[in-house]
């Protein structure tokens, strides 16, 4: 299957049916299907087990008007690179479902669904080798925009001001609301979405350059707002110029926790410290420097 195939609207039901329970063997691992409830809503859980059934990886998929979604991607350190991404996406679609990507990919999501849109080739999800660019790239390419856009834009903040693209939320960060989905929900509640940052989710972070009139990300400088592939509509709007604390308000993570087996959300600073450390930022300010043409601050002459 190519990837230009992908039109064809499916969500098999059954994945979703609480009752749900499919186990297969891939590559000497077990890939376990179920299906969980988060936030009143079914989510279709992939968890792969090593040969003494210690977890070695999860995903997580939520169904929508166009196919389902990854949520979300995590395999232990030993696992990582070791194609159970691949399987995973290729069991979800052999069950019948058509897989569409986030809006707000992680860096492995992003690398995937490159490869396919370069490849044309479904089965190819990832490819074997990147140069250096292009694995940052994907690091910053939505999983860590704002780093890269906050790094720039304190370079020279007269020079860079910030901007974001963001959508609304209701349940959780992960589950956007579409527009139709919008119209259905009370006024008063659409009313309290529209104006509370609480509801609001980072899509996309990036600078504009004063001085050429460009917008800046990861992916270079472009004479149009990057939008990530979407319009703007009732429910994804833009922040620009922005303030860093509007950026901060916008922020979300999602980690595991292992001890009380569920995903922790959070947000703010606590969120964004995740990435934004030292290491983040000195990285990120060498990306810009060598692949996005930001000169290098005076007092590092």
């Amino acid at each position: 299957m190519r990837a230009n195939e992908f039109v064809t609207e499916a969500v098999n039901p059954d994945c979703f049916n609480p009752a749900f329970n499919d186990t297969q063997q891939f590559d000497g691992l077990t890939y376990r299907a179920t299906v969980d409830e988060e936030y009143g809503k079914p989510v279709l859980t992939i968890k792969v087990l090593d040969d003494n059934f210690q977890q070695a990886g999860l995903a997580k998929f939520k169904a929508s008007k166009k196919g389902v979604t990854s949520l979300i991607t995590s395999f232990r350190p030993e696992y990582q690179g070791q194609g159970l991404a691949r399987n995973i996406y290729a069991y979800v679609r052999a069950m019948g479902n058509t897989i569409v990507p986030s809006r707000n990919q992680l860096p492995p999501g992003k690398a995937m669904w490159d490869s396919w849109k370069k490849s044309g080739e479904a089965q190819h999800l990832m490819r074997e080798s990147a140069s250096e660019r292009e694995i940052a790239q994907v690091q910053y390419m939505q999983g860590e925009c704002a780093v890269l856009a906050l790094t720039i834009h304190k370079m020279d903040p007269q020079r860079f001001p910030l901007g974001f693209v963001y959508e609304f939320f209701d349940a959780a960060p992960d589950m956007y609301i579409e527009p139709d989905e919008f119209d259905e929900l009370d006024p008063a509640r659409q009313q309290d979405i529209q104006y509370n940052h609480e509801n609001w989710t980072l899509t996309h972070a990036y600078v504009y350059d004063v001085k050429t009139r460009e917008y800046i990300d990861a992916e270079g400088r472009h004479n149009q707002l990057p939008t990530i592939g979407r319009s703007f509509n009732s429910t994804r709007h833009n922040k620009f110029p922005a303030e860093l604390q509007d950026l901060v308000n916008v922020s979300h993570y999602m980690e595991w926790d292992e001890a009380q087996e569920k995903w922790i959300v959070l947000s703010g600073w606590d969120a964004l410290d995740k990435a934004y450390t030292h290491e983040g930022k000195q990285r990120a300010r060498e990306y810009a420097i060598k692949y996005l043409g930001i000169d290098r601050p005076a007092q590092d002459v």
